[in-house]
């Protein structure tokens, strides 16, 4: 194999178990082990991480189930340039795992988060460069 498809692929896998370890260090208790390369569970992980944040911040009541409906999707809200925290970190996460890079996975909306937020063009996503409905639902539940 090629060099470069073989460092991009270690470094997918570096990023999805930092997600992995992220998760636990930061009490999400998703039941989960997402392995070191991105797939369904590391979905259904990312959901579950999402509604919890969402009862969380915002007391939102949604049930914790890994499961994308519409009551996650009318639960959701905007997250942009300057946002920090969790959010932001599922957000990255979730971009990451959708192969756009926000360059770090570091829970603060910044340069790289926007840079890759801009690049969903190809999926028919409005280049706001924010995270709402439309985008957390391509990116999560997509």
């Amino acid at each position: 194999m090629p060099r470069l498809f073989l460092f991009l692929l270690n470094e997918r896998e570096r990023l999805a178990d930092h997600i992995l370890t992220t998760f636990q260090t930061i009490s999400y208790s998703t039941g989960d082990n997402v392995g070191s390369i991105p797939g369904p569970k590391t979905k259904s992980a990312l959901i579950k991480a999402f509604l919890i944040e969402l009862n969380k911040q915002y007391n939102k009541k949604l049930v914790v189930d890994g499961k994308w409906g519409p009551k996650t999707r009318a639960a959701i809200v905007t997250v942009k340039k300057g946002a920090k925290g969790k959010l932001t970190w599922i957000l990255q996460g979730a971009l990451f795992t959708e192969g756009y890079s926000p360059e770090s996975l570091d829970s603060i909306f910044g340069k790289g988060t926007e840079t890759a937020l801009a690049n969903q063009k190809a999926r028919d996503i409005s280049v706001d460069r924010k995270a709402g409905k439309a985008t957390f639902t391509e990116l999560v539940a997509g």
